[in-house]
C-alpha cells in the first residue's frame, strides 16, 4: 500500500525510508551493498515512526518502570508491632509460606480488607516489597497459597495452639455476650433465643483474656 504523501513529505533522517505497520508509520534506517556489482539496499532496523506529522526518535533504551515512591508508614508500624509472628509462623509452615502469611496479613492490617488481585500491586507500592523481597502475590498465585493453607486444618490448630501457649500457658478464659446487630449482609448476624423479647438479631462476641 503506497505511504501518504503527507507522511512521506515529514522531516526524518537520511537514508531512510518509510513503512505502513498497521496504522503506524515506522521510519527504517537503511545502507546498501555491493553483491555482483550492483548496490543492494539493506535495512538495519526501525529508529522512529511518524507521529502526528512529525518524526518521533525511538528510544535505545528503554526508560525504567521500577516504582521509585513507596508507602512507609502504615506497613513500618505494623511490621514493628508484629513482634515474633514470623518465627511462629515458621515455627509451623516453611519459611517462605511463613513470609507470604506475614506479609498479606501486614498488607490487609494496613490498607484493609484487600482482595487478592489488589495485593500485588499494594506490596508493590509499599515498603513491604523492600521489608521482604521476592513474595509472589499475583492473584493466581495468592488464590491457589490460600486455598493449600485452608486445606492443611492441622497446621493451622498446630498454630492456635501454640499462640495460646505463648501468650497463657496453654489455659484461656471464654466468655461471651449478646450484642444487638442487625446487619443484611453478614452471616454473623442471627437471631437468638431472645429474638421474641428483644425484636432484633444479635452477633455473639468472644473474649479471651489471658489468664495466670
Amino acid at each position: 500500500m503506497a505511504i501518504p504523501a503527507e507522511i512521506l513529505a515529514v522531516e526524518r533522517p537520511k537514508n531512510t525510508r518509510v513503512k505502513k505497520s498497521g496504522e503506524r508509520y515506522l521510519v527504517i534506517k537503511r545502507t546498501c551493498k555491493r553483491v555482483n556489482g550492483r548496490n543492494v539496499p539493506v535495512e538495519l532496523g526501525t529508529i522512529g515512526e511518524i507521529v502526528n506529522g512529525k518524526y518521533v526518535e525511538k528510544r535505545t533504551v528503554p526508560r525504567s518502570k521500577e516504582v521509585e515512591m513507596k508507602d512507609y508508614g502504615e506497613v513500618a508500624l505494623n511490621d514493628k508491632c508484629k513482634g515474633d509472628l514470623l518465627q511462629e509462623l515458621a515455627n509451623v509452615w516453611d519459611i517462605a509460606d511463613a513470609k507470604r502469611l506475614l506479609v498479606i496479613a501486614l498488607l490487609r492490617s494496613s490498607y484493609g480488607d484487600m482482595r487478592n488481585r489488589d495485593l500485588e500491586m499494594r506490596y508493590e507500592t509499599s515498603f513491604l516489597s523492600e521489608m521482604y523481597p521476592g513474595v509472589a502475590l499475583s492473584e493466581n498465585a495468592v488464590t491457589r497459597f490460600l486455598s493449600g493453607i485452608g486445606a492443611a486444618y492441622s497446621l493451622i490448630v498446630e498454630f492456635m495452639r501454640n499462640r495460646i501457649t505463648a501468650f497463657a500457658g496453654g489455659k484461656m478464659v471464654i466468655d461471651g455476650m449478646l450484642k444487638d446487630y442487625n446487619s443484611e449482609t453478614s452471616s454473623m448476624s442471627e437471631f437468638s433465643r431472645k429474638a421474641l423479647k428483644k425484636g432484633s438479631r444479635d452477633v455473639n462476641l468472644m473474649y479471651s483474656p489471658v489468664t495466670s
